[in-house]
């Protein structure tokens, strides 16, 4: 089983080189668990951190592109609150105790190096992060749809429309209200009319996490971390190496602008050659699980090529 038990109390769920995954798709924690093969040391590894409110299996796109696979020992995290992962509530969380968690999985792992990738403004977050804090074992830092670098605390009123049902709330059935997961497709995936199969599927995901007979603590916590974000200082970012990539959806316009790409890219003083700030044309905020296809295109391509110019 791809279970670590960590020091923080976490019963954390990962997937490596799963071999039985088709793409796009997103699972709930009562489905099969894919079964998968050992890491090999001939390949260098990328690590994919979801969005908030998504889960390893939004990247099984990534795991099931033959291009991909053919190239890479591919990790996905159940990061806390998310997935099947499990563990103790926690009364402060934020993008940096995330990123805590992600270090403590990557060195429980023992990976000689690896490249990071982090979707949405959870896992963008999340991986700066920890490239902050493994800076000698990051060979690249890939950003997608990384977000504002704050959110309106108004924003909160989606977390309460969201759980208007809970505890003992609205009709008591503990159901997301239908209201509120209509507002987060919109967020992650464009108005009503557009990826609506990849809005009915992750729907349907997110209620079975979240919805009748769970805890609304989890949904709390995700939305603490979203909307009090702090900032990653930016000295410390300037202070990144690596080399970075951005990729931004066109049709992203409320999620992660592409003014704030620009903001992520240009603080990013000391990456290698200078970040590089990709936009795809009509997608939206999730484009690991949408647009994959030309996604995963630019991924293989920047870290080979970043890990060709290291050989040489």
């Amino acid at each position: 089983m791809p279970y670590l038990d960590l020091a923080s109390g976490y019963h954390l769920y990962y997937v490596l080189n799963p071999i039985n995954v088709t793409g796009p798709s997103l699972v709930s924690r009562g489905d099969p668990e894919p079964e998968c093969a050992p890491l090999d040391k001939t390949k260098p590894t990328l690590v994919m951190i979801h969005a908030g409110f998504f889960s390893s299996s939004s990247f099984h796109a990534q795991m099931s592109d033959p291009r991909l696979v053919s190239s890479f020992n591919l990790i996905a995290v159940d990061m806390p609150f998310h997935g099947r992962t499990s563990g103790p509530d926690r009364k402060e969380v934020s993008m940096k105790s995330q990123a805590d968690v992600l270090v403590e999985v990557l060195d429980m792992l023992e990976l000689e190096s690896y490249s990071l990738l982090g979707e949405g403004s959870h896992g963008a977050n999340v991986v700066v992060w920890a490239t902050i804090m493994r800076s000698e074992k990051v060979e690249a830092l890939l950003l997608v749809s990384p977000g504002t670098f704050a959110l309106d605390p108004a924003t909160a009123h989606i977390r309460d429309l969201v759980c208007g049902n809970k505890d003992g709330k609205g009709d008591g059935s503990g159901r997301l209200t239908e209201e509120g997961l209509n507002m987060m497709k919109e967020y992650f995936f464009g108005p009503e009319g557009r990826q609506d199969d990849r809005r009915t599927q992750w729907g349907k995901a997110v209620e079975g996490r979240y919805g009748a007979g769970k805890s609304s603590s989890d949904v709390h916590n995700i939305m603490h971390f979203l909307i009090h974000r702090a900032p990653i200082p930016q000295e410390m970012r300037a202070a990144i190496t690596a080399p970075v990539l951005i990729l931004q959806g066109e049709d992203d316009w409320h999620a992660s602008p592409v003014e704030a790409s620009e903001e992520w890219r240009d603080g990013f003083a000391s990456a290698k050659d200078g970040a590089d700030l990709r936009r795809l044309v009509g997608a939206p905020h999730c484009l690991m699980y949408t647009d994959f296809s030309v996604a995963n295109r630019f991924v293989k391509a920047f870290i080979e090529r970043h890990r060709d110019v290291k050989k040489h």
